[in-house]
């Protein structure tokens, strides 16, 4: 998948510095729903990628759980919101937000974070091999 070409709604390309990340976590055979590298002046101050839970998400657990033993930066895995609801099956799909965790009401600076997750997709990469 060529994620230069991938745009949303409003005909805006995947961020930059989150397109590693992206690449990682469909390298691992997931479908990233949406991302963002993170903003000073909007929206959220760290980078994320959404996935949605209809696909098995418990290998990148396990590899984002090995990445915090050895990451100064955190990352999690947290249910964010409902995506879809198939009313005739009564199923709900939600999305799930890997993004780093938040101590004490703050964050590394949004640079640190960048690279991190950086860090995080080539770690993610080695495990998709």
């Amino acid at each position: 998948m060529n994620l230069n070409k991938v745009t949303d709604g409003l005909g805006r390309g995947i961020d930059d510095k989150i397109k590693p990340l992206v690449r990682s976590i469909l390298k691992l055979g997931l479908e990233p729903t949406l991302s963002c590298e993170g903003h000073k002046s909007h929206g959220r101050p760290y980078p994320w990628v959404d996935v949605h839970d209809a696909q098995d998400l418990s290998q990148l657990i396990k590899y984002i759980s090995e990445w915090n033993k050895n990451s100064n930066v955190k990352w999690e895995l947290r249910k964010e919101y409902l995506l879809f609801y198939e009313p005739v099956l009564g199923k709900e799909t939600f999305a799930y937000r890997l993004k780093p965790i938040n101590y004490n009401g703050t964050y590394p600076t949004l640079k640190i974070l960048r690279e991190n997750a950086k860090d995080l997709s080539n770690y993610l990469k080695t495990k998709a091999s």
